[in-house]
């Protein structure tokens, strides 16, 4: 009998938990937001707790969208991917650029379920540390200048480029992105 009054407190316990849990801690890193590029994944340390009747974690999922507002507790709305443990880092790429929200929902033994949403995620495009132009078949007549024109693929944001020649006794480059030969004597 000892058994049954056991099971039947802890049923008990369960019927009459009508409280959600606790919001899920989100970080990247120690921080709660993270910038990130199109070829770089995200890695979020994601933490549940229900103090009542204990995270179901079989039934808690995540998402990352667009939307920084909730987009509530219909598990259908959650399809990036499910955990396994109530403390678990989860990994993902976004390959579009934008600012990005993941959506924990935790839910609890009984069925409670609270949306927890992240900081934001930023995401922009890879940026090219160096781009070199080869100008080996140009011909550029002394003291006349060409016009340096740089497109990257993906795009360069956020910084501007900066220019320089291999050798400068030959060439220069001006702060307006023109390339000038310098004279080099007769031939």
């Amino acid at each position: 009998k000892k058994g049954n009054a056991s099971a039947t407190a802890a049923k008990t316990t369960l019927q009459i938990d009508k409280t959600q849990p606790e919001p899920a801690t989100i970080k990247f890193g120690s921080a709660t937001t993270v910038t990130t590029d199109t070829a770089t994944s995200v890695t979020a340390s994601v933490t549940q707790a229900d103090t009542n009747s204990g995270v179901k974690i079989a039934q808690c999922k995540w998402v990352y969208n667009t939307n920084s507002g909730t987009i509530g507790t219909n598990a259908a709305s959650y399809s990036g991917g499910t955990f396994s443990q109530t403390t678990q880092n989860i990994s993902f790429k976004i390959t579009s650029t934008g600012i990005y929200y993941l959506h924990v929902l935790t839910v609890d033994n009984v069925g409670n379920a609270k949306e927890t949403i992240s900081g934001a995620i930023t995401v922009h495009n890879v940026w090219a540390s160096k781009i070199t132009v080869s100008l080996e078949n140009t011909v550029l007549r002394v003291k006349k200048y060409a016009s340096i024109v740089v497109s990257t693929v993906p795009s360069v944001i956020g910084e501007e480029l900066e220019y320089s020649v291999d050798n400068s006794n030959v060439a220069t480059v001006t702060a307006d992105h023109k390339l000038y030969r310098k004279f080099t004597g007769y031939c």
